[in-house]
């Protein structure tokens, strides 16, 4: 038999790390091999790169494209062949990672070169039979010589699609693999004679660049404004920027779906746009010109400076400098912004073209809808509404949000996983392969399962909308189609109620249901990579427990397989339940009066303070009214909520009684928490009861409020509380369990204040401390932990793939 060799790199650079059966006096043996890699390699240029380093290395034989990722056949000097393989880890394009290289010895076949052949056939059906599949690439920003190109390059000066194999769209256009032009968005398009020659030029940086194209031949731009002819070419940039300029609102065609623009400077255009998109407190994200006019309005590390110029180019979410001209209705005075920098050729030109320097970009949607993606649609549903519509005559096949996310503790934490990094795989270390996560219904995701790799969705949204349940369903569809992915176990949610576990149970397939907290914890569990049980921390707003109440407060000892519930925030009743989410006001005199002496009982030992100053905003028959629904136990379900906790801390401060967005209260209570102050307020717990008491921590706030405590005190706090609070419970399951590793998951995790805190404060304690970066610790991530969960029950036997 002829053995076979099997190069793996495990780094998560992009393609550096150990080299395993790798050896030089194996391969000196012959003077051919067939090799066959995995990884991202498809749509970043690395058929060309293999191709100019077989010739610098004189090798012939030929490479392609294939279902897995690419196959070669190449021969020649064995010392030749030995350095070619090195060097692919070396000198790989930027945007690749090799993640599996196997070799086996074939025949010489005297090929007279090396070439790029047409990609592998598919089987019948369209499809490979292969367990695992080539990556595809992420959408990725212009590169720094594409600028280059349309500044001084006379086919491509200004032009909005220029692109290379280094960038530009790759997931947004995609419809299958492997990834050639006919698979594309772009296959309508011709390339012309000087496209064509840069295509097939191996030393251009465009050979077999798939979007390739021009200003003679490829997408254009066109502007749509009411009661005005068509507007095509270099004037659409003076045009938009004349609207915006003039107080305009202008609905942009972009790589992942439509976008929302208008002057930040201009507070009534912002008032107007909050209007148009039901937004009534959301933040909205700024585009900047560049990065020194950043500055001139937020704080930034270096570490920022890094993500935000990186091929992903997500939005940061940074601190405002007070001296920011920026109108107050950007972000409503919550003291921080959402920045990033312009990543399609377009938006550069539009910024160089009209001596724009910062844009208000949102998503392009109704209210609580997937963003637009459709030309027809946009004009449907924009034009009579905005001052234009720029749209262009390419498809987006793969409708993709911009993410978000904040650097802490020297790393970038994803809150929302989209643009530049879906549909990037996730490495595992058990076999996934055909198993399904549903994920959940809020910020939802989906997994797929390859291999011992998940495959993470964009961002879909909110599932209770009927559009965004439907955006699911169809990715769904087109993920098992482009990942040749038939599922045969599905992993879903608790929460007997929701859209996913409905889609997860009308599969047809054996399914099994995941604790929402549990879910989390295996997400920061398999983002690194850890099987060992760990003290497990999910802090957030809802889930559905086990027991049928609302859980979110909760410390497990955990791994994949399980989880002991080893302590809980102490039950709180959440009067009108979801509408004290939208009414936080409800939950805080709800706090206030389980913990001043209520039905509930406390020892505090004396009535509900109604003297309180959020509560002079609230109408006393309302007060009244809550003080007996609590009482009768009327509409008052029982929450463990940590997020529910925050929304009590925010409203008793005056901060949020009424929520305009999703945990606006705790953003606002993160915002004012600015003192560097030591003290915190109890948070005692029983290990024998299992119940984190919050009555103390209620009343001396209370307390604190009533006798003038500077409300930036109290609310640092109660931050350090918080902190305080998962120190001694880690300590105290240590010496129970003598667990040493700690993991923290949930959207809690999401303020800075407390993820840096928590993290120090375990390290110096001598913790391990497992936190999430690549993936999101909300509910974004959560079908990564519903998936290998489901990995390891199938290694278990516990379910079975039929």
């Amino acid at each position: 038999m002829i053995s076979s060799y099997l190069i793996v790199f495990y780094s998560s650079s992009r393609c550096g790390g150990c080299v395993e059966g790798f050896s030089r006096q194996k391969i000196q043996k012959f003077s051919a091999l067939t090799a066959e890699l995995e990884g991202r390699i498809q749509g970043v240029g690395f058929r060309p790169f293999i191709y100019r380093l077989a010739r610098t290395h004189s090798l012939k034989g030929w490479i392609r494209n294939s279902s897995q990722g690419v196959q070669m056949h190449i021969e020649g000097a064995p010392d030749q062949l030995t350095d070619f393989l090195s060097e692919i880890k070396l000198k790989a394009p930027p945007a690749a990672r090799v993640e599996t290289i196997r070799t086996n010895p074939a025949e010489v076949k005297n090929f007279p070169c090396f070439t790029i052949v047409s990609s592998e056939a598919y089987a019948k059906n369209g499809k490979s039979s292969s367990l695992t599949a080539a990556e595809i690439s992420p959408d990725l920003a212009v590169c720094p010589e594409c600028l280059d190109d349309i500044k001084n390059d006379p086919l491509r000066k200004n032009y909005p699609f220029t692109n290379c194999t280094n960038c530009g769209p790759r997931f947004s256009i995609i419809k299958g693999l492997p990834y050639d032009r006919n698979k594309t968005t772009m296959s309508s398009f011709v390339m012309c004679k000087r496209c064509r020659g840069e295509y097939e030029d191996v030393m251009d940086r465009r050979f077999h660049a798939q979007p390739n194209s021009c200003s003679s031949c490829g997408p254009e731009y066109s502007l749509h404004t009411k009661g005005s002819p068509l507007i095509k070419g270099s004037e659409i940039f003076l045009k938009a920027g004349d609207i915006i300029k003039n107080g305009g609102i202008l609905a942009i065609k972009g790589i992942g779906g439509y976008h929302l623009a208008c002057d930040p400077f201009n507070g009534d255009t912002v008032q107007t746009l909050r209007k148009l998109k039901s937004r009534e407190g959301k933040p909205f994200a700024l585009m900047f010109a560049d990065i020194r006019i950043l500055e001139n309005h937020a704080h930034l590390t270096d570490l920022d400076k890094v993500i935000l110029q990186s091929p992903q180019a997500p939005i940061v979410i940074l601190k405002q400098k007070k001296e920011s001209s920026l109108s107050p209705e950007v972000n409503r005075g919550l003291g921080s912004i959402g920045c990033f920098l312009p990543y399609t050729p377009f938006y550069h030109i539009l910024f160089n073209s009209t001596g724009l320097t910062v844009l208000l970009l949102t998503s392009g949607n109704r209210g609580g809808e997937p963003i637009v993606k459709d030309n027809n649609e946009a004009l449907s549903v924009f034009l009579e509404e905005t001052d234009g519509v720029l749209t262009y005559n390419r498809e987006i096949h793969n409708r993709c949000d911009d993410s978000v996310g904040f650097t802490a503790n020297n790393s970038f934490r994803l809150i929302r996983r989209s643009r530049g990094y879906a549909p990037d795989s996730i490495k595992l270390s058990l076999n996934t392969d055909s198993v399904f996560a549903a994920g959940g219904d809020l910020k939802s995701t989906f997994c797929i399962g390859k291999g011992k790799k998940s495959i993470m969705s964009q961002h879909i949204g909110n599932l209770e909308n009927p559009e965004t349940y439907a955006f699911y369903t169809s990715t769904v569809e087109r993920f098992s189609t482009l990942f040749n992915f038939t599922p045969k176990a599905v992993i879903y949610d608790l929460h007997p109620g929701y859209r996913s576990t409905f889609h997860a149970k009308s599969m047809g397939i054996p399914a099994l249901p995941v604790q929402h907290h549990h879910a989390h914890i295996a997400s920061c569990l398999a983002e690194n990579g850890e099987m060992d049980p760990v003290i497990g921390f999910s802090f957030d707003g809802t889930g559905y427990g086990d027991d049928g109440t609302i859980w979110g407060g909760e410390v497990f000892v955990a791994d994949l397989l399980g989880y002991n519930r080893k302590l809980h925030l102490k039950y709180i009743p959440l009067p009108g339940g979801d509408k004290a989410v939208l009414e936080p006001w409800r939950t805080a005199l709800a706090a206030l009066k389980t913990s001043f002496g209520g039905s509930s009982g406390s020892s505090a030992g004396s009535s509900v303070p109604l003297e309180m100053p959020f509560l002079r905003e609230i109408d006393p028959s309302k007060a009244e009214m809550i003080l007996n629904m609590i009482d009768k136990n009327i509409n008052t379900p029982l929450t463990s909520s940590m997020g529910r906790l925050f929304d009590a801390a925010a409203a008793m401060l005056g901060l949020c009684s009424f929520s305009t967005f999703e945990a606006e209260g705790p953003i606002r209570l993160e915002a004012l928490a600015g003192e560097a102050v030591n003290e915190f307020y109890p948070l005692p717990f029983s290990l024998d009861s299992g119940e984190i008491d919050t009555a103390e921590l209620i009343v001396e706030m209370s307390r604190d409020i009533l006798k003038g405590t500077r409300t930036s005190v109290i609310a640092s706090q109660f931050h350090n509380s918080i902190i305080r609070l998962v120190l001694n419970a880690a300590a105290a399951l240590k010496k129970e369990t003598g667990i040493n590793k700690t993991a923290l998951s949930g959207g809690v995790f999401n303020n800075r204040r407390i993820l840096t805190g928590c993290e120090q404060i375990l390290k110096e304690n001598g913790f391990t401390v497992l936190t999430q970066s690549k993936i999101p610790c909300g509910d974004g991530g959560l079908s990564l932990g519903q998936l290998a969960v489901g990995a390891a029950k199938l290694a278990r036997g516990e379910i079975s793939c039929v």
